[in-house]
């Protein structure tokens, strides 16, 4: 089998814009730490994706291909491979829309379908699919027009987080402590983005959970550690896994309850 390797920030997703240095080393983390792992099984043609600022020290026998702009397109590339992997931020769509260029050229696509993907970076709609679920959540309120941000703030309860509707990596992500701070974010946060999320802050360790999984049964693989920095402007420092936790079999139960429910509600 021919498998291409696509990991976004390192693979020239962003060739010719800046790249954040965190985004950039997690992203080749990952990128190599996949093309290593799939050329050692020995059974199947590898192919991935570099930008030409983030190098690649290759396997023997994986095909590197530099993507920029004027080069070799990306959907020539997946057209000619069997099966896709892809690495993505959930932001603007972006894994959405890689993985929908996979699906309509026809190939297997390892990992979420497009339809899963939809759903689970949906922070508008992920909170009320859990609680049909019992499954636990901080409360949630959707700034819809219409709705009075300091009052759902209030009801919610102080400290909150201001988060966009889709998005990954701390991006645009602020903490308010009261209406006052509340206010002077949203006077600040970037029009145009698309619906804004309210939701309570909890305080502890970030992580999650990485699941391997088939669409009827999920097996935890790890417990991972975000660092975040949680200031009034929250920022993502990479993650580190695995992560020992006193939690961490509650979470990897948690992780699994929530793949075991049906896609619709």
């Amino acid at each position: 089998m021919r498998i291409l390797v696509h990991e976004f920030a390192s693979g020239g997703g962003l060739a010719g814009e800046v790249v954040p240095a965190s985004l950039a080393r997690e992203g080749s983390a990952m990128r190599d730490a996949l093309v290593a792992d799939l050329a050692a099984i020995g059974r199947h043609e590898i192919l991935t994706t570099v930008d030409s600022r983030f190098p690649l020290s290759a396997p023997p026998g994986v095909e590197v291909v530099v993507l920029a702009p004027g080069a070799v397109g990306l959907d020539a590339l997946i057209a000619s491979a069997h099966a896709v992997w892809l690495i993505a931020p959930e932001t603007n769509g972006c894994l959405e829309r890689l993985a929908r260029r996979v699906e309509r050229n026809g190939r297997m696509l390892l990992g979420p379908g497009v339809s899963a993907i939809r759903m689970a970076s949906d922070k508008t709609s992920l909170p009320y699919r859990l609680a049909r679920h019992g499954i636990r959540h901080p409360e949630t309120r959707v700034l819809r027009p219409g709705v009075d941000p300091v009052i759902a703030a209030r009801e919610i309860g102080y400290p909150i987080i201001v988060k966009p509707a889709r998005g990954a990596g701390c991006e645009a992500v602020r903490l308010a402590r009261g209406a006052r701070e509340l206010r002077q974010v949203l006077a600040d946060y970037p029009s145009g983005g698309g619906l804004v999320v309210l939701q309570r802050y909890v305080r502890g360790v970030a992580a999650s959970v990485s699941l391997l999984a088939d669409g009827r049964r999920a097996v935890p693989l790890t417990l991972n550690a975000q660092h975040v920095r949680a200031s009034r402007r929250l920022s993502y420092g990479g993650g580190r896994t695995p992560l020992a936790h006193p939690l961490a079999r509650q979470a990897t139960e948690v992780a699994q309850q929530l793949h075991q429910q049906p896609a619709r509600v």
